[in-house]
C-alpha cells in the first residue's frame, strides 16, 4: 500500500512505456531496448528504460544504458537521467532496475 497520494493518472502503464521510449528517443536519439520498469509515482509516472548507447559486433559487446525517465500524468516529459552504463553480455538474469 502506496503511504502517497498518486495524482490522477491519464495514461495506462503501457501507454506511459510507450510514451517514455518515443520521447528520450526524440531527445537522445537512442534507440530503446526495453521498458526495465513502470511505476507510478505521485508526480505521474517514472520509468527505466534501457538503450543501446553504441552498438558492437558482436552484439555481446554492445554498450546499453538505463535511463530513469519521469513523465507527467497525462505522458509530458518532465525528466530523464542515465543511471547505469553496461556491456550487453553482463546483463543478469533477475536483476532489477
Amino acid at each position: 500500500m502506496n503511504d502517497f497520494p498518486l495524482a490522477p493518472l491519464r495514461l495506462t502503464a503501457a501507454q506511459a512505456g510507450f510514451r517514455a521510449r518515443e520521447q528520450l528517443g526524440d531527445l537522445t536519439g537512442l534507440k530503446a531496448h526495453t521498458i526495465a520498469a513502470i511505476h507510478p509515482v505521485p508526480e505521474g509516472w517514472r520509468i527505466a528504460v534501457d538503450v543501446v548507447e553504441r552498438s558492437a559486433v558482436p552484439d555481446a559487446q554492445d554498450l546499453m544504458a538505463t535511463f530513469e525517465v519521469h513523465l507527467s500524468p497525462d505522458g509530458e516529459l518532465q525528466s530523464y537521467s542515465r543511471k547505469r552504463r553496461f556491456l550487453r553480455k553482463d546483463i543478469h538474469i533477475g536483476e532489477e532496475s
